[in-house]
């Protein structure tokens, strides 16, 4: 089993990171083949956090949560 790393996740997301083409080139083949892979949830956590925060970079994600 691969479990994903939240420093891929990010790297994976923002293309103006200098890993952007790197992570997404080593990550395509984990997750179009065979092998299984996990998503932790605090991975998920985590990525969520740093990427909605306005500092991270000049585009931060906005999330937009609705409480029921």
């Amino acid at each position: 089993m691969i479990a994903l790393d939240t420093n891929l996740l990010v790297y994976a997301h923002r293309e103006e990171s200098p890993f952007y083409s790197l992570i997404t080139e080593e990550l395509r083949p984990v997750i179009e083949g065979s092998e299984p892979w996990a998503l932790p949830w605090s991975c998920v956590h985590e990525f969520i956090s740093a990427v909605t925060i306005p500092g991270f970079s000049n585009r931060p994600l906005r999330c937009r949560a609705r409480l029921v």
